[in-house]
């Protein structure tokens, strides 16, 4: 008889009680794996890196090597200016001295985001003195061009490319040459008193350029041999959802 009220009384608690349990929710997510991962610098890699680089010592190349952090933020309008002029130049008419509205509006939001170009903005060059004639073109009326070369250069070597599924980071390490000499800094080449040594020292007697190896072919072998004694810059680009890479900034990495 014990037994059975026992047995009848746990049945009644567990009958009023079945509400008392409580379960815990608990939220199943997948983990993102936001750790860099070494790629290959392919022709990809070097394109998107020699968007924002001109590989001579000009307005975007000034500050490039002659500041140590910069982000897109703080880049002044100018600067970012010239950085799209190098990617729509080569469209710029001979004729005219024109360049389609189309054609600026790529460069800018390609490198810097959708939406970055406004119509009509003013746009910088090395060159010319563009103005928006309301046609969807940009013209220099005065017939701009660009004068003499400069004399100094700059060899950036890219290094190491890393990426993970928000970001790309490139890295060069490089070297300033100005006529006979190699450089490790900017402001060396500013200063031209603190050279690494001539070309003729550095890569040899057979430095000039001849048809199967030329010299700057040899200036880079001597980056790549040396990367880590000299100064490298990391650029990042943030991987947009159209795919495009879309220019965050750099930083000297190395001095």
């Amino acid at each position: 008889m014990k037994k059975k009220f026992y047995l009848l009384s746990l049945l009644l608690v567990v009958f009023i009680c079945g509400g008392c349990f409580r379960t815990k929710t608990v939220q199943v997510t997948n983990k993102v794996d936001d750790s860099y991962k070494d790629i290959k610098a392919d022709d990809l890699v070097v394109a998107i890196y020699n968007r924002t680089t001109a590989n001579t010592i000009t307005g975007i190349d000034n500050t490039l090597y002659n500041t140590k952090k910069l982000s897109v933020d703080d880049m002044t309008d100018e600067y970012k200016g010239l950085i799209a002029e190098k990617n729509y130049a080569s469209y710029i008419s001979d004729y005219g001295y024109t360049v389609s509205e189309d054609s600026v509006r790529y460069a800018y939001d390609s490198i810097f985001g959708a939406g970055t170009y406004k119509t009509g903005q003013k746009i910088y060059s090395n060159c010319f003195n563009f103005t928006y004639n309301n046609a969807g073109y940009y013209e220099d009326k005065q017939g701009g061009g660009c004068g003499g070369t400069t004399a100094s250069d700059v060899y950036p070597l890219i290094i190491k490319a890393e990426k993970n599924n928000k970001y790309l980071k490139v890295t060069a390490a490089y070297v300033f040459r100005n006529k006979e000499n190699l450089y490790k800094s900017y402001s060396d080449l500013e200063n031209t008193s603190n050279t690494l040594g001539t070309l003729k020292t550095l890569i040899g007697e057979n430095y000039k350029n001849t048809v199967e190896y030329s010299s700057n072919d040899k200036i880079f072998d001597y980056v790549e041999k040396n990367q880590d004694s000299l100064e490298q810059v990391t650029k990042t680009f943030e991987i947009d959802d159209n795919g495009f890479y879309k220019y965050v900034g750099f930083e000297r990495t190395k001095d």
